[in-house]
């Protein structure tokens, strides 16, 4: 069964004139004394591409090498390392955050940070952050560091130029237009503790198309053990190891706590397999597969197709908080009977649920793009773009099921459902610049975009 939220079909059309603009888009020259560096950025700006140095905002533009040289592999990360104000946690326990984890620019909630991929709106992800305020980004994890030409992110507001989604500012990844050599590194390592072992294996491939084009191809795979940064689970209300200090055997709890049943099977609870832990608390082991590929062909002197595309398939495995027996939270069942069935009976020392996600990105960009005669620049653009995540519960109960299949066949794995969303955009923008004498001249732009979007919840096992 399908819940579906009516898409939203949006039609713009925009006019600006400034006298001068900024951008984003940055090319390194460095001379054979290597004593200059030159950028030119096209981010934030409806005009020509300018340099930093003639950019009226902050910007900040990190290169190739600047990205290689973060120890980090996660672009969430290697931005959070360069930018200071850019922050993104993780986060266990804590919903879908723990599979796509919301960013924040300036303090901001995630939607409103505008994200693009070659100057190109990048779609948002099928995650709504309903435990804060209900926001909506895009999933950067979904862009592999290995296809990044540089980043460039404008820190400071610029939604006059594009909307209420930019007013924390904007960041643009730059993709690969190689059309030779390559790339390929592996990254391996773990935490001092022992666990979290992490592998990287990211490639990137440059291929000439025809005379005057290119097909970058740029690749990552990623699996990454869980962390356990969590004690033993031992509380006022419930303490699972008598040996614990805390332990209390005047409480309420020593009686079922100190119940042999209850000692041989509570450190099963976690099916995690990790630790003894019943309730781990850290990273979630994961893996991920992710494609980017850009392309572009330069058609004569004045015109350029470009497309790019990427798909992303990630898996993460989390966990809930450990449940104890005689919590409350589960009762037990009255057959019809008349005898007693506790839904807890099968899981004798208490159990933490295990929470599953299964991301999958997908993107198309593609257009045209070029000058005519007189000095009229236009863009022709389309692109579409889907974030799902797939969601799995094991390793716990549903007490409303009660008894009818009997204990041995109860289930304790569950489908709640998938989230999807779905975006498509057609646009056309065009400038032209205008000289009336000035320092620089005027720019007039303008332009005309249809966007439809959906969101659909899909529910799981009933």
């Amino acid at each position: 069964m399908i819940f579906r939220k009516h898409p939203k079909h949006l039609l713009a059309i925009a006019v600006f004139t400034a006298g001068s603009g900024f951008s984003i888009q940055s090319l390194a020259q460095e001379s054979e004394q290597a004593s200059a560096i030159e950028e030119i950025i096209t981010t934030g700006s409806r005009g020509r591409p300018r340099t930093v140095s003639d950019s009226a905002v902050p910007i900040d533009v990190f290169s190739a090498a600047d990205i290689e040289s973060i120890s980090h592999t996660d672009t969430n990360n290697i931005l959070q390392t360069l930018v200071p104000s850019f922050n993104v946690a993780r986060q266990p326990i804590s919903d879908g955050a723990t599979f796509i984890r919301p960013a924040q620019l300036r303090g901001l909630p995630t939607d409103k940070t505008l994200v693009l991929v070659n100057g190109k709106r990048r779609h948002r992800a099928a995650l709504v952050s309903i435990g804060g305020s209900g926001t909506q980004g895009p999933d950067i994890a979904t862009i592999p560091a290995s296809a990044l030409k540089n980043i460039e992110v404008l820190r400071d507001g610029a939604s006059a130029l594009y909307g209420s989604d930019a007013i924390a500012g904007v960041i643009n990844f730059n993709l690969n237009d190689n059309r030779d050599g390559g790339s390929l590194t592996i990254d391996t390592g773990e935490f001092f503790e022992g666990d979290g072992a992490m592998t990287t294996i990211q490639g990137n491939i440059g291929l000439p198309l025809g005379e005057d084009g290119f097909v970058s191809i740029s690749g990552e795979l990623v699996e990454a053990d869980r962390t356990v940064r969590a004690e033993q689970y031992c509380q006022s209300w419930w303490c699972v190891d008598p040996n614990l200090p805390n332990f209390d055997p005047t409480a309420s709890y020593a009686a079922a706590a100190l119940d042999p049943a209850y000692q041989a099977n509570f450190r099963s609870a976690n099916a995690a397999g990790v630790s003894e832990v019943v309730q781990p608390w850290g990273q979630p082991q994961s893996e991920a597969v992710r494609v980017f590929v850009n392309a572009g062909y330069q058609l004569d002197a004045d015109t350029e197709a470009y497309a790019y595309a990427n798909y992303s398939d990630s898996t993460a495995d989390g966990n809930f908080f450990y449940r104890y027996p005689g919590n409350g939270v589960i009762e037990d069942l009255r057959r019809p009977d008349g005898s007693i069935y506790s839904p807890l009976d099968i899981f004798p020392g208490g159990f933490t649920p295990q929470f599953k996600g299964n991301v999958i990105d997908f993107s198309l960009v593609g257009g045209i793009r070029g000058e005519l005669d007189n000095g009229l620049t236009y863009d022709f653009t389309g692109r579409t773009g889907s974030s799902e995540v797939r969601y799995n519960l094991y390793n716990t109960v549903n007490p409303s099921l009660g008894d009818v299949l009997g204990q041995a066949n109860t289930p304790t794995n569950f489908r709640p459902g998938d989230l999807v969303n779905e975006e498509t955009q057609f646009q056309a923008d065009f400038t032209k610049e205008l000289d009336f004498g000035l320092a620089s001249p005027a720019v007039f732009a303008f332009g005309g975009s249809y966007m439809a979007e959906s969101y659909e919840v899909v529910s799981g096992d009933p």
